[in-house]
C-alpha cells in the first residue's frame, strides 16, 4: 500500500493524464464505428505522432532551464528547405541513396547550428529566451521564404521518404526512432549530471551558479539539444510531405508548449516529466487526429481547443503556485511568533 500511495503522490500528474487519454481513446472509437476506419486513424496517429513528440522534447528542456523556444517550428522547417535544396541537385538525384543519408545529417547539422546560435544568445549574451527565440525564429522563417519563394522544394529521393512511412512488422519506423529518444531524454534529465544541473538552472539559476554549475555552457547545450529533437521532427514532416517549406509543421508550436505544461512542466519552477509530457502528446493526437477527425474538425478548431487547454492549465500551475506561496508564508509567521 505504502508503494501505490507512493506512485500516486509522486505521479498523479501522469496519472491523470493517463486516465484522460484512455477516456478520450474511448470517445473516439466510439464515435468511429467502422472497424477498418478506426484502425486506420489509430495507424496514421501512430505514424505521424513522433513529429509533435519530438517537438514537445525540443520545448521540453529549455523550459525546465528556465526559458523556452519558440523557433521550433521554423528552425525545423529552415533545416529542411536546406536539406532539401541539397538533394535536389542533379548530383543528389543521381546518388540518391547517399543523397539521402548526407541529406538527413545535413538537415540535424543545421538545426543543431540554429540552436547552438539560441544557447549563445541566451547563455552568454543573456538575452530572454523568449525575446531571442521569437526573434530567431523570424529570421528562419524570413530565410526559408527567400530561399524557396514561398514554394515547396521537392524530394524524390524514396529512401529519404521512408523515414516517414516506412515499418518493421506493423510498427512505423519513426515510432521506434522516437520511443528510443524518449529513453534517451529521460536517462539524460533523470541520472545525468547534466540534467541535474538543468533542473538547478530551472529551479534557482543564481543558486546553481553559486553552487559551481557552468550555467551559461549548459543553457548553450539545453538550446542545441532543443535544435537536435525538432531537427528529426522536420525531418519526418519533409518525408511524410516529400518535399520541404517555410510553413511545414507551424501548428506544432502551441501544441508542443501545450503539451509539455499539460505534462507538468511550468514557467513558475514547476518540475515535469518525459512520461507526462509524452502522454500529452498522445492526448493531443487523439483530440486532433482521433477526436477531430471523426467530428470533421478544422484544423483551426483544433487550434483554438490547444490555446484553451493551454491557458486552463497555467491558470491551474498560477493557482497553485500562490497557494503553496501563501503557505510558506503562514509558516514563516507562525515559527517567527513561536520565537
Amino acid at each position: 500500500m505504502n508503494i501505490i500511495k507512493k506512485i500516486r503522490d509522486r505521479h498523479q500528474n501522469e496519472l491523470i493524464l493517463l486516465l484522460v487519454f484512455l477516456v478520450l481513446l474511448e470517445v473516439t472509437m466510439a464515435l468511429i464505428p467502422d472497424h477498418t476506419q478506426r484502425w486506420s486513424v489509430i495507424g496514421t496517429i501512430m505514424e505521424q505522432m513522433p513529429e509533435l513528440g519530438f517537438m514537445a522534447l525540443a520545448m521540453l528542456v529549455p523550459v525546465l532551464a528556465g526559458g523556452v523556444n519558440l523557433s521550433i517550428t521554423t528552425g525545423a522547417a529552415f533545416s529542411a528547405i536546406i536539406a532539401a535544396k541539397f538533394m535536389y541537385l542533379p548530383w543528389g538525384q543521381k546518388h540518391a541513396s547517399l543523397a539521402a543519408i548526407i541529406g538527413a545529417f545535413l538537415l540535424i547539422g543545421i538545426s543543431a547550428a540554429t540552436g547552438l546560435l539560441n544557447g549563445y544568445l541566451i547563455g552568454y549574451l543573456g538575452i530572454p529566451a523568449m525575446l531571442s527565440t521569437l526573434t530567431t525564429g523570424m529570421i528562419f522563417e524570413g530565410l526559408g521564404l527567400v530561399m524557396t519563394e514561398g514554394t515547396s522544394v521537392g524530394i524524390r529521393q524514396t529512401q529519404f521518404m521512408d523515414l516517414a512511412s516506412g515499418k518493421i512488422g506493423p510498427v512505423p519506423f519513426s515510432l521506434i526512432f522516437y520511443i528510443l529518444a524518449v529513453l534517451f531524454v529521460t536517462y539524460l534529465l533523470e541520472r545525468s549530471g547534466w540534467g541535474t544541473q538543468v533542473h538547478q538552472i530551472g529551479n534557482n539559476k543564481e543558486a546553481a551558479v553559486l553552487s559551481g554549475a557552468d550555467a551559461a555552457k549548459t543553457i548553450l547545450f539545453v538550446y542545441v539539444f532543443s535544435g537536435v529533437m525538432y531537427g528529426f521532427s522536420g525531418m519526418l514532416i519533409s518525408a511524410r510531405y516529400c518535399s520541404a517549406k517555410a510553413d511545414y509543421g507551424a501548428s506544432y508550436l502551441l501544441m508542443a508548449l501545450t503539451a509539455v505544461v499539460m505534462g507538468g512542466t511550468g514557467f513558475y519552477g514547476e518540475r515535469g516529466t518525459v512520461g507526462g509530457t509524452i502522454l500529452a502528446v498522445l492526448i493531443l493526437k487523439f483530440l486532433s487526429g482521433g477526436l477531430g477527425t471523426a467530428c470533421q474538425w478544422d484544423k483551426n478548431v483544433i487550434n483554438i481547443l490547444c490555446g484553451g487547454i493551454l491557458i486552463f492549465v497555467l491558470a491551474l500551475h498560477y493557482e497553485k503556485r500562490k497557494k503553496i506561496a501563501a503557505l510558506r508564508k503562514r509558516r514563516r509567521n507562525r515559527r517567527g511568533r513561536l520565537s
